[in-house]
């Protein structure tokens, strides 16, 4: 799950206790409320469950441990106070609003960041070596269409050059 999926503060917190970098399984209350520097689990614990409003310092120390980025820590705040709102028995509709709008532009930075990443994995070498090889396919796929004097394309030879395009990607 990422961060863009989750619509409250308390959904932020077994989140947090779900997906840490430090267990393999999911981490307890008490854990987590020792390495946001509370003494008691309680603390935690009742913000998760909707009874208490997040502070600011817990705000900040949640950010600070899941080092988020600027604007996921926008999005951690904006979810704290739905969480207060929500406590006070506010209306909720104009908060959903920008809880929506935080996800939908957290869920473009991720998806840019995957796209990213992929484009990163392959070497300089490894990609002159595909862009090398689609030139060649492509001059073979242009010889075979002058060949038959034919406008249109040979579908064999693009069902064969699909295939050689994904194993030569796996």
């Amino acid at each position: 799950m990422r961060l863009d999926e989750l619509n409250s503060f308390s959904e932020l917190i077994e989140w947090a206790r779900e997906s840490s970098r430090y267990a393999q399984r999911k981490l307890s209350f008490g854990w987590l409320a020792q390495k946001l520097g509370y003494r008691s689990p309680q603390a935690i614990s009742m913000v998760q469950k909707g009874q208490r409003a997040p502070s600011a310092k817990l705000v900040q120390r949640i950010c600070a441990f899941l080092k988020l980025e600027k604007v996921e820590s926008e999005y951690v705040s904006l979810l704290a106070l739905k969480a207060k709102a929500q406590l006070r028995g506010e209306d909720l509709e104009p908060l959903e609003f920008q809880v929506q709008k935080m996800q939908r532009l957290l869920s473009f930075k991720y998806n840019q960041e995957q796209d990213s990443s992929l484009r990163l994995k392959m070497s300089s070498t490894e990609l002159e070596k595909v862009k090398s090889r689609l030139r060649e396919l492509i001059f073979e796929l242009h010889e075979d269409f002058n060949s038959q004097g034919s406008p249109s394309p040979n579908p064999e030879k693009i069902y064969e050059i699909n295939l050689e395009i994904r194993e030569n990607s796996e």
